[in-house]
């Protein structure tokens, strides 16, 4: 079975978490139990195995000439959640739960590759 990658761009929600003030380790959990909500909502049409999400977020949108749209040139990696598609479809609520509170379930894997923003 193959695996599935997807990328999330969170600008959004960095940015709604940066303006709460709501950084640091709190920002970072709080992604990583969104990552897993995403990863869950995916995995109830996926064949794959494993699942895989890429964090990352834009600190300012770079347009493409070619494209006249954003693009992730200016992407910045934040933390990298994975999971086996079965035990995730399962437990998805629980461990979202857990992430959220600071806590990797042992299924999850969550690699910070990035460092949190802070506000100005």
């Amino acid at each position: 079975m193959p695996n599935a990658l997807l990328i999330w761009d969170a600008s959004s929600a960095v940015g709604d978490l940066v303006v709460a003030r709501q950084t640091g380790d709190a920002g970072m959990h709080a992604l990583e139990a969104d990552a897993i909500a995403i990863l869950a909502s995916h995995a109830s049409t996926s064949r794959a195995k494993h699942l895989e999400v890429r964090v990352q977020y834009a600190a300012t949108g770079i347009v493409g000439a070619a494209y006249n749209a954003t693009t992730f040139a200016n992407a910045t990696p934040l933390v990298i959640v994975g999971a086996d598609r079965e035990p995730l479809l399962a437990r998805a609520e629980a461990w979202q739960r857990m992430l959220a509170s600071g806590t990797v379930p042992g299924a999850v894997s969550v690699r910070v590759v990035g460092v949190f923003p802070t506000p100005q």
